[in-house]
């Protein structure tokens, strides 16, 4: 409160005390809220294509960022596609074993894409809280563990492993 008794500023100086961080607080901070409460949509195409759209400005904002530099290689159009097919998949409850190459490689370029568009803002992207973040609060991460429990309930429980981690199953339990 001393630097306002100044008679010359404006004045710039360091606090002295850094405060700690705990392990929840995010260095991030999420330009999206996915409060899944608010939607009054029930599908899943309409929730996961919802969610889609309010990303995308997100992920432009981050690719600008990061000069142009993605991990996504899909277009709009293909990862709405995706979307939508993976919404007929969870529909139906089932992943039949024609359709594991294309799942794998959308579902890694969806999560790509999200985690793209969640660091859009400044900081220094935490690991962990992104992976909070996106397995308990998105409707994708909930779209994977429900791809995961169809996986398993079809007796294809390695493939359930490699779509959604021990760890994100931990996560969303705690929910």
């Amino acid at each position: 409160m001393d630097l306002l008794n100044r008679a010359k500023g404006p004045v710039l100086e360091d606090y002295p005390i850094n405060l700690p961080l705990s392990e929840t607080d995010a260095e991030v901070a999420c330009p999206i809220d996915f409060t899944r409460s608010t939607t009054e949509h029930t599908s899943w195409s309409d929730r996961l294509s919802e969610e889609l759209l309010l990303l995308l400005p997100w992920h432009e904002l981050s690719m600008k960022r990061r000069k142009g530099r993605t991990l996504t290689n899909s277009t709009i159009d293909s990862k709405r596609e995706g979307i939508l097919r993976l919404a007929h998949l969870l529909t139906e409850k089932s992943i039949p074993p024609t359709e594991f190459t294309w799942f794998k490689e959308t579902i890694e370029e969806l999560k790509f894409f999200y985690l793209e568009a969640m660091t859009a803002r400044p900081g220094e992207p935490n690991e962990k809280a992104l992976e909070e973040l996106f397995w308990r609060d998105t409707v994708f991460g909930e779209a994977l563990i429900e791809c995961h429990r169809i996986l398993e309930e079809a007796g294809l429980s390695e493939l359930g492993r490699i779509v959604v981690p021990r760890y994100a199953l931990e996560l969303a339990a705690k929910k």
